[in-house]
């Protein structure tokens, strides 16, 4: 740091000082943290009659992401913190047909870029007692920043 002398000395040490501390490095960001993303559901046993739409509560309890669902970097960037619950209509392929906000506690409120995302994802092929099931309404997920 320069010393400066004289009758000015003290006003030009601060903008001196001022100057160095707005060419001081940005600090560098945080690293990335991938959010963790749950199902939620709780699988219970009944007797199901019509396997064209089974409440996610009956499907058979293999029933999970195929693949393990991925959130872009800038949403999660973007959500920093809290969760947002999702509601997902699954298709008795895995392929999910509907995706909407439940709940968003993010900082970032990033639910409906969230539910865009959460089109691309897949699950394993619903099953009811080993059978197909032609489609899964209302399967809840959470998504945690």
């Amino acid at each position: 740091m320069i010393q400066l002398e004289g009758p000015r000395a003290r006003d030009a040490q601060k903008r001196l000082e001022d100057l160095e501390t707005l060419q001081a490095p940005a600090p560098p960001p945080l690293p990335f943290r991938e959010p963790k993303v749950k199902l939620l559901i709780s699988h219970k046993s009944a007797m199901v009659r019509d396997l064209s739409s089974v409440s996610p509560d009956y499907i058979d309890s293999n029933f999970d992401f195929d693949p393990k669902p991925r959130v872009s970097e800038s949403v999660s960037r973007k959500g920093k913190s809290g969760a947002v619950q999702l509601i997902l209509d699954v298709d008795g392929d895995g392929s999910v047909l509907n995706s909407s906000v439940f709940n968003d506690d993010s900082t970032g409120q990033v639910g409906d870029d969230l539910a865009k995302v959460a089109l691309n994802w897949h699950f394993k092929q619903p099953t009811y007692h080993g059978n197909k099931v032609k489609k899964v309404p209302s399967v809840g997920v959470q998504v945690e920043f």
